[in-house]
């Protein structure tokens, strides 16, 4: 699911904290009991074969409900652990958010959190992250939105610059 969905088989072992080998063996293990060949391996990108992207469609909301529910069993023992992807505009990230994500998991130490700082708009979805920030007002019906603040900015500039 993860290699289909970050397009790299290294992305992918990022994502699930193990070895981009580890990933290989599971990837090659699935081909063999299901006998099919199940993506396509290039040097820049990997790509469902049509078996591949059957199998990702049909899975993805099994497996989803499935975490859901192991989900509400850590919720419900009281555990916070797992991954947490972060993405954040580099200046906001740099200046606040990091700060946060560093007393966040000193707190709860079984929590492993990616903060990316960048300024491109990400897909939370297709990128696997579980919250993005972002300056100015977003598109996405689907997505459940908060303003968390709001951001002044002041240019200054010399009478001479034109």
């Amino acid at each position: 699911m993860r290699t289909v969905e970050r397009g790299s088989i290294t992305a992918a072992a990022r994502d699930l904290a193990i070895s981009q080998p580890a990933v290989t063996k599971h990837l090659r293990n699935l081909e063999r009991h299901v006998g099919a060949r199940l993506v396509e391996r290039s040097s820049r990108v990997v790509r469902p074969t049509p078996q591949g992207q059957a199998l990702y469609d049909a899975s993805r909301e099994p497996l989803a409900a499935i975490e859901a529910a192991l989900e509400g069993v850590r919720h419900d023992m009281g555990a916070v652990e797992g991954n947490l992807r972060i993405h954040a505009p580099s200046c906001l990230g740099a200046k606040h958010v990091h700060g946060i994500v560093t007393a966040f998991q000193r707190r709860y130490p079984a929590v492993t959190a990616d903060l990316i700082l960048d300024n491109r708009d990400v897909d939370l979805v297709y990128e696997n992250f579980d919250l993005a920030m972002k300056y100015g007002r977003p598109e996405g019906k689907e997505l459940i939105i908060r303003r968390l603040g709001w951001i002044r900015r002041i240019l200054v500039a010399a009478p001479s610059f034109h």
